[in-house]
């Protein structure tokens, strides 16, 4: 009906946003992926555009996904009146099913659904299976999210009333003749295209129900009775199940599959396609009649009598794979002698019309006879494996390695599914196929070289399917997509693995090798949050900030270079690993974090590539002055300077005949968590956001919080990545909004001065709007006093800069100390209290007015001479250059005015 016709709306859309133009019977604009004027779409019919470029580009989307507003909020767009209190319910079937609704006008009613625990109300379709309408289904218009007592959600789009186990649904007014032909189709949705097209069906409302109630007054009536269930494992399963049980009644069976392939198909998508014609009908048919063979000869008769101009193919049966030859010239001679033979005549050359009366009066079982004879002479077959065998798609991993074909395996002997990769080279050779597929029990390859080369043909022929795989778990730039181990997230649609173990995206098949052992769920609270308040208070805020932050790290870098450490830093029992432990259940996953100074520079980085927009947490607590560990080599900050731009700062080489190289990058955040804070180089110092943890937040009820926390298990939480990652566009428009507006707050800060300073803490507090924005029980003021908390850390940052390290201070102290000593007088002395002092013990500099140079032997002695404290000497060594009291010169040998020879020393400016 007009009043539902999107058509008019989805071009003016087009034209605007893709500047398409009308051309006849086309429309044609410009391709969103690969920016040529190659786009196209019918213009009375423009439910799919695609690119023109095949080949190259093949960008191609339903305009349902380009402009998703148009079909979304029926509720509100198309509110029941007294003229139509079906309109909810009409556009749901007009704009989402793709009916004309004054074709099935009476067919249903509007309802609607209420449940006490559910988030919302929604209009419904409702169907009814019996006159008395006590036996009812309904579809919601809207899903419905259900949150039980004990927190579990449910999402649910149907509903029921009545018992339908027994009965099927059919539309008014139908009616069943003798000799009919009948359609059994899993929903009622199915059931409307078929009929609107002409078929007659009916809704058996699930795959594995038998109508039996209904089907009663029908019996021994001539009913040709058709199985069209779903293309999926269940339906499939279904399809055999009913079939048996028809036959066993006596009645005519035959069915019809709506696809070959492994992509579910059911009649209401095909009627919304238009392939609901004859042509597409008779070869639903020829699928369903092959999946009911009752032997692999018959199989074969079929297919070959679909397809008779080939003379060779393989197949399966019933987990087993069979190869087929069929010889045109003696089959055409055993049909000619079987109708000789019948027409009763010894006259071998019978003319054409002769025969073709002899055919003509032939029953159809004499046609099936004569083609049963016919092919039997003329083919043979030949058992070539014990298992049934389907190629699923070639993976071609990022790293540049060799790529692996994919098989799925069913054995005969049990029929369990096992999926299979081979090489190029084990797949090229027959004895090496046999063998490899020998590492299943029980499946044995006997073809010979022509069968492999064969299937080889068929496999590649149309599937031209390829996965990619990715050598780290998180977000793929190529793809703009999230690939987790049991989910992928791409532009807010959430994937699971296909039963082939890969994630179909839009334009490619993706998935992961890295098993990070993390467990994700789409079940999304945030029960945690008034604990994690109460337990953390606004430092921990903070530090869930930075945290979800690291979730679009690779999007901050792509567009602002760089994205901060963070710096955990508080005494012990200050709660800083009870924080970080509940962090990581956010994702999925038990504390991990691991001391780099434990690891090789290889092992590290191979540790720390293997995930992308997620945190890696050192935990780095050698850095203290432990005099039992001075033989360990101290981590250098300094190296990972280049982290913070998400690169490594190293190159490795890849194994291959030429001078390839690889350069990994670093796609994930820097968490550190220490005892102490970091004493490096002011490029480190500026690169990191310092948060001090302590017990100032310890209260009864933080206490109470914490062990509630704790006790949460990871499936309570872990919906937590989904949720902000389905939302990844809008977390990124407001980000790039807000982190504006604090780059100005921070500037206007004359405590502030650091432009990188300003920059990292920044990103953070826009962070902390973005968490607001998806996690509303953060209060405006709590946000406030995250902000305020940010700026102070930046503040103080800035101040830490202009002061050495706790290390250079106690040095420098030290060296004041013993480089000007005090000597009292003699008690001779006429006045008892004299003394003097003397300058420059410990500065060899000739110029000690300007300059001051330590020889450290010469210190340390000092040191232990006057009983002063003993500072590391290779950590003393590592930060001298940063000196700020007395700016470093150089170290270099210079003349010793105190020992008259030349002494290598640290030079500073007075």
């Amino acid at each position: 009906m007009q009043q539902y016709d999107l058509n008019p709306q989805i071009i003016e859309l087009l034209k605007a946003e893709f500047e398409m133009k009308e051309d006849g019977q086309y429309l044609r604009g410009r391709c969103p992926e690969c920016q040529k004027k190659e786009l196209w779409t019918w213009l009375d019919r423009p439910g799919r555009v695609q690119c023109n470029r095949t080949n190259k580009c093949d960008f191609s989307a339903t305009t349902k996904e380009l402009f998703p507003e148009l079909f979304e909020k029926l509720n509100e767009k198309y509110q029941p009146t007294l003229e139509n209190p079906n309109a909810t319910a009409d556009a749901y079937m007009s704009l989402l099913r793709g009916f004309n609704v004054a074709d099935i006008k009476g067919w249903y009613e509007q309802g609607n659904y209420w449940h006490p625990n559910g988030d919302k109300g929604t209009a419904t379709v409702r169907f009814f299976l019996d006159e008395a309408k006590s036996i009812m289904w309904e579809r919601l218009i809207d899903d419905v999210t259900i949150t039980d007592e004990n927190g579990e959600t449910e999402s649910r789009n149907k509903n029921f009333k009545g018992a339908f186990k027994g009965y099927w649904w059919q539309p008014p007014k139908f009616t069943i003749e003798p000799g009919d032909e009948i359609w059994m189709v899993e929903g009622i949705l199915d059931a409307i295209a078929l009929n609107i097209n002409g078929i007659k069906a009916v809704a058996n409302m699930s795959s594995g129900t038998f109508p039996d109630e209904s089907i009663k007054p029908h019996l021994k009536n001539k009913v040709t009775w058709v199985i069209g269930l779903d293309n999926d494992k269940a339906g499939r399963e279904a399809l055999e199940k009913h079939s048996k049980k028809l036959r066993e009644m006596g009645e005519t069976v035959t069915a019809a599959l709506s696809s070959n392939g492994d992509i579910k198909a059911d009649w209401n998508d095909l009627h919304k396609a238009g392939k609901l014609t004859d042509k597409d009908i008779s070869f639903y048919r020829y699928l369903g009649r092959i999946e009911l063979a009752q032997s692999y000869t018959e199989k074969a008769q079929m297919m070959w009598e679909h397809n008779p101009e080939r003379t060779y193919f393989i197949y399966s049966f019933r987990n087993r794979t069979y190869a087929a030859k069929i010889d045109k010239k003696v089959y055409d001679q055993v049909s000619m002698d079987y109708w000789i033979a019948l027409a009763k005549s010894n006259d071998e050359n019978l003319n054409t019309h002769e025969l073709s009366k002899v055919k003509e009066k032939a029953t159809p079982e004499e046609h099936r006879q004569c083609a049963v004879n016919s092919f039997n002479q003329a083919s043979t077959l030949r058992e070539i494996a014990t298992f049934s065998i389907s190629y699923l798609y070639f993976q071609q991993p990022d790293n540049g390695e060799d790529g692996q074909y994919f098989f799925s395996f069913k054995l005969a002997n049990h029929g369990q599914e096992r999926q299979i990769a081979f090489t190029y080279k084990t797949i090229s050779a027959a004895s090496d196929f046999k063998k490899s597929a020998m590492r299943i029990p029980g499946a044995l390859f006997s073809g010979i070289q022509y069968d492999l080369d064969w299937l080889y043909k068929e496999w590649t022929r149309y599937n031209t399917k390829e996965v990619r795989t990715l050598d780290f778990v998180g977000y793929d730039k190529s793809s703009q997509a999230y690939v987790f181990n049991e989910f992928a997230v791409e532009s807010g649609r959430v994937h699971k693995l296909n039963k082939q173990s890969f994630f179909q995206l839009r334009k490619q098949g993706i998935k992961t090798t890295v098993d990070i052992k993390q467990s994700l769920s789409e079940k999304h609270n945030a029960n945690w949050l008034p604990e994690f308040k109460t337990a953390f208070g606004t430092k921990g805020l903070v530090a869930l900030s930075w945290w979800f932050g690291c979730l679009f790290v690779e999007q901050v870098r792509h567009q602002h270079r760089s994205y901060p450490f963070f710096e955990l830093v508080g005494e012990a029992a200050s709660g800083k690993s009870s924080l970080v432990d509940f962090l990581w259940k956010l994702y999925g996953k038990e504390g991990e974090s691991f001391n780099p100074n434990s690891s090789t520079l290889a092992g590290r980085t191979r540790k720390m590539s293997e995930v992308a927009n997620m945190p890696v947490v050192f935990n780095e607590t050698d850095n203290e002055n432990d005099d039992k560990n001075n033989h360990v080599k101290r981590f250098n900050w300094d190296e990972q300077k280049d982290l913070y731009d998400g690169e490594f700062g190293r190159v490795t080489g890849i194994k291959s005949q030429d001078n390839s190289t690889k350069k990994p990058a670093f796609k994930a955040g820097l968490m550190i968590v220490q005892n102490i804070p970091v004493n490096a180089s002011e490029a480190i110092m500026t690169r990191i956001c310092h948060l001090n943890f302590d017990t100032s937040h310890h209260s009864p009820a933080g206490y109470d919080a914490a062990v509630k926390l704790n006790g949460m298990s990871i499936s309570d939480v872990n919906g937590f990545i989904l949720n902000a990652v389905r939302q990844a566009d809008r977390v990124m428009k407001h980000f790039n909004n807000k982190l504006v507006q604090h780059r100005i707050t921070l500037s206007a800060n004359k405590e502030v001065k650091l432009q990188r300073i300003i920059e990292n803490h920044s990103k953070i507090m826009a962070f902390a709007d973005c968490l607001h924005g998806l996690y509303p029980e953060i209060t405006k003021q709590e946000l406030g006093e995250v902000h305020a908390m940010i700026e102070l850390m930046a503040a103080q940052r800035q101040a830490s800069l202009n002061e050495d390290s706790q290390l250079i201070q106690q040095f420098w102290a030290q060296f004041d100390y013993l480089d000007s000593r005090f000597y009292p007088g003699s008690a001779n002395n006429p006045d008892g209290n004299g003394g003097v002092v003397i300058e420059n013990q410990l500065n060899h500099s000739p110029r000690p007015e300007r300059m001051i140079a330590v020889n450290l032997e010469h210190f340390h002695s000092m040191c232990k001479k006057h009983d002063l404290p003993m500072i590391d000497p290779k950590e003393l060594r590592r930060q001298l250059p940063t000196s700020k009291k007395r700016k470093y010169f150089d170290n270099k040998p210079v003349t010793s005015r105190i020992e008259q020879r030349s002494v290598r020393c640290w030079i500073f400016e007075r």
